[in-house]
């Protein structure tokens, strides 16, 4: 079940000793560690927030701001079982510190470090930081949220990315540790570790293969496909969309008289003209693939781009949005 807890905290007094490994609070309720990653020795949780399926957005550049908006130069989606913990630090323990600990446990754990910086190491500008950007980024826009406490007025900003493989399974681990000087009195001028585990979900093929393509468009008149990737803002295929167009295009190749639209769709963030642009692009790209790349008949099939227009969840979630972004076989 979906849940997102904030705990206003009460620390003890700061007469407790910084090796004492006990925790220098009380849990919020219905927390625990991420059975991946232990917590820094002594540190509590004081927020907390699991998805069983979501996008992520995992930073693995400076902050830049190239418009409006801000972005990591480089970055990786990610999509799966999401797991946020957000811990309060004992007093006098500073990121930097905080950091090397779990740059260490990382390492010692199996895990590949993909990214790190430090303070102004992690932006192009010194006056950006990736507390603007922090997946889950929308967030805070939003008064009162869990991300928005943890990482007011962030300062002494560290970073780490990983990747491992548990347990057969696919992890990354995303690591913002600042010093929070934001207005909450109980966790002011505390190092804070806002830590994201995504564990990724493997697309079921079944859901994908040319026998659900048949099935969806005899039954619906059209078939979502979900496993079709774009890097953010962008209309190029991404390499590990394949598997489903491949599908597709064994299809098509089977039913030669069969001709259908590809339809991309987007979320409604940012401006409806651009996204109409962004949807009519991404889709001409999967119309690209398909006749150039995989060989179908360029006569069966043609693309289009509706943006937000038919979205199929409400755009007010990031689980939500994440089913709207979306490429459509539309029968003809």
């Amino acid at each position: 079940m979906n849940r997102i807890l904030f705990f206003l905290l009460f620390f003890c007094s700061a007469g407790v000793l910084i090796s004492q490994p006990a925790s220098i609070c009380p849990d919020a309720p219905e927390t625990r560690d991420h059975k991946y990653l232990s917590r820094y020795e002594g540190a509590c949780i004081i927020g907390y927030d699991f998805k069983e399926f979501d996008a992520f957005t995992l930073p693995l550049g400076k902050v830049v701001r190239p418009g409006t908006e801000f972005k990591a130069e480089k970055d990786l989606n990610l999509e799966g079982r999401l797991t946020r913990i957000i811990y309060a630090v004992p007093e006098n323990r500073t990121p930097l510190e905080v950091k090397r600990n779990y740059e260490t446990a990382l390492k010692n754990a199996g895990y590949e470090i993909m990214y790190t910086c430090s303070e102004d190491g992690c932006s192009n500008s010194n006056y950006l930081g990736l507390s603007y950007l922090y997946p889950l980024e929308k967030r805070l826009k939003t008064k009162g949220t869990l991300t928005q406490y943890a990482l007011g007025g962030a300062a002494g900003q560290q970073y780490i990315a990983a990747k491992g493989n548990k347990d057969g399974v696919e992890v990354y681990i995303s690591l913002y540790i600042a010093t929070n000087n934001g207005v909450v009195r109980e966790i002011k001028g505390r190092t804070v570790v806002l830590q994201d585990v995504i564990e990724v979900t493997p697309m079921d093929e079944g859901l994908v293969n040319a026998q659900a393509v048949a099935k969806g468009l005899a039954e619906n008149g059209k078939v979502a496909l979900y496993g079709i990737l774009f890097d953010f803002g962008k209309a190029e295929v991404k390499e590990e969309s394949l598997p489903a167009l491949q599908e597709v295009a064994a299809f098509l190749k089977s039913n030669p008289a069969q001709k259908v639209f590809i339809v991309g769709h987007t979320d409604n963030v940012g401006q409806v003209a651009s996204n109409l642009d962004l949807s009519t692009r991404r889709a001409e790209a999967v119309v690209n693939v398909l006749t150039g790349r995989l060989g179908v008949n360029p006569a069966q099939l043609s693309g289009y781009g509706v943006g937000p227009l038919a979205p199929v969840a409400a755009n007010l979630t990031d689980a939500g949005r994440s089913q709207n972004r979306r490429v459509e076989i539309v029968a003809q």
